[in-house]
């Protein structure tokens, strides 16, 4: 009797922040841009709110989680790029060194088995 083979592909959007590598549901992602100037006032109390930007007529803060995560703050020299994603409470810019689109297979094993005839 042939195996039924379930797999579901999530694409995740890899994030690079100093040395530390995280990850984001694409689904998530609105926009990535390219860090041209951080402007606009935004009222926070966290220091990790390095500025704004500007994305289609909408004020997105711009946070910096390096800190969080024991790196220096990522620098704004147009090199590194602004993550925008949808939020429990609306659109944030992340600051990132790099990002990488990978697609991520969950259940790949259970495609394997079947191929490879099943449980041995």
């Amino acid at each position: 009797m042939p195996h039924a083979i379930q797999a579901c592909v999530l694409s995740i959007l890899r994030l690079q922040i100093g040395a530390t590598e995280l990850a984001v549901d694409a689904r998530d992602v609105t926009d990535i841009v390219r860090i041209v100037e951080l402007g606009g006032v935004i009222s926070s109390s966290s220091s990790l709110v390095r500025g704004a930007i500007d994305l289609h007529g909408e004020l997105v803060p711009v946070i910096d989680v390096a800190p969080l995560l024991g790196q220096p703050e990522v620098a704004v020299d147009g090199a590194q790029s602004i993550v925008v994603v949808n939020g429990l409470a609306g659109r944030y810019g992340f600051l990132v060194n790099d990002t990488a689109a990978t697609p991520l297979v969950h259940g790949s094993h259970a495609v394997r088995d079947a191929v490879d005839g099943g449980d041995r």
